[in-house]
């Protein structure tokens, strides 16, 4: 789905490279995970999966990924998940990489 958007999901793997390849200088890399036990961050994957049913959800059954009533329920426990403070929340790992240009 990433590629027909023309995105690149894996991007963060290959930045190291591709700043190398770029010349640049002191290239260094590093991963960042958040981690969220309370406040409105942990509300964020409910919010993010709320916009995007629209685009999950469509007309034709054969073409949606997902129907107009599972896409509530999901809502609905993603929703309830993030009022249970005995959960922690986190996000993706992600990768930054660094350069001096030359």
């Amino acid at each position: 789905m990433a590629e027909q958007r023309y995105c690149d999901d894996d991007i963060g793997r290959r930045l190291y490279g591709h700043l190398l390849r770029a010349g640049f200088a002191d290239v260094a890399g590093t991963t960042h995970q958040p981690v969220f036990v309370r406040g409105s961050e942990r509300r964020l994957g409910e919010h993010t999966f709320r916009e995007a049913v629209p685009f999950l959800v469509a007309g034709d059954p054969d073409r949606g990924l997902t129907s107009s009533r599972q896409a509530t329920a999901i809502c609905n426990e993603l929703h309830r998940l993030t009022q249970d403070e005995s959960l922690v929340y986190g996000l993706p790992m992600m990768m930054q990489v660094r350069g001096r240009r030359r």
